[in-house]
C-alpha cells in the first residue's frame, strides 16, 4: 500500500548515523561512515575475518547453541570494500548473461548484493550463517537463532516484511551484533535496525 511505503521512506530519509559503533547503519541508502572503518580493528577468529569486538559476543552465543546441541558455523562475516566490489560485478555479469539490461542488471544485483561500502559485511559485525542458503529458516539452529540470538546482542537482520524499510530480501541466515541491550528491545518491539535507530531518535532522553 502507498500509506506503508511512504511511512517506510520517511523512516529511511531521516534516520541520523548513532554515535555507538554498535548501532552502526550501512544500507543500500546509507553509506558506511568511513570513521567507523578508521576505528575499528579487523582479526582473524574461527577462521575468518571479523571486528575485534564481534569475538567476544560470537564466541558466547557460540558456546550457548553447542551445549543446546545447535551446529552453528560462520560462512561469511567481514569483506574488504574490495571483494564487495568484485561480488557486486559478478552479480550483474550474471544478471546480464541471464538476458538483463545492464540497467536492470544493475537494480537486481543492488537486492541481492550490496554496493562497496553499502554492505553490513564491510562492518565487521554481521555474520552469514551455515552455507548461506535461504533453507536455513527450516533449521533448528535458525528457531535457535530467533530464540536466543538476542540474549547475546544479534538480530536477524533483513527480517520478512521489513523489506521495504531494510531494501534487502528476506534473509534468515545474516545476523547483526548490536549488543545485548539493543537487541532485546528490538524483539521486543519487533523492530529492524533502521526503524530502531528512528525510533531512538524519536525517543531520546
Amino acid at each position: 500500500s502507498l500509506s506503508s511505503s511512504s511511512g517506510d521512506d520517511i523512516i529511511c530519509e531521516n534516520i541520523q548515523q548513532s554515535t555507538e559503533w554498535n548501532l552502526v547503519l550501512a544500507n543500500p541508502k546509507v553509506r558506511l561512515p568511513d570513521s567507523y572503518l578508521q576505528n575499528s580493528t579487523i582479526i582473524t577468529a574461527f577462521d575468518v575475518e571479523m571486528d575485534s569486538r564481534l569475538k567476544e559476543p560470537y564466541e558466547a552465543l557460540y558456546r550457548a547453541a553447542v551445549a543446546d546441541g545447535m551446529n552453528l558455523w560462520i560462512s561469511s562475516c567481514y569483506r574488504s570494500q574490495e571483494l564487495q566490489e568484485e561480488l557486486f560485478q559478478e552479480e550483474i555479469d550474471n544478471n546480464v548473461r541471464s538476458g538483463m539490461t545492464e540497467e536492470q542488471a544493475v537494480s537486481e544485483a543492488e537486492i541481492a548484493v550490496a554496493r562497496p561500502g553499502y554492505s553490513e559485511h564491510n562492518t565487521g559485525l554481521a555474520i552469514d550463517f551455515n552455507g548461506v542458503s535461504m533453507d536455513f529458516e527450516n533449521t533448528k539452529e535458525f528457531q535457535w537463532l530467533q530464540e536466543h540470538g538476542a540474549e547475546y546482542g544479534f538480530i536477524l537482520r533483513y527480517p520478512e516484511g521489513k523489506e521495504g524499510i531494510t531494501h534487502i530480501m528476506y534473509e534468515p541466515l545474516h545476523y547483526r551484533y548490536v549488543g545485548k541491550e539493543h537487541a532485546e528491545k528490538m524483539k521486543e518491539l519487533n523492530m529492524c535496525l533502521e526503524e530502531y535507530l528512528y525510533y531512538l531518535q524519536n525517543n531520546a532522553e
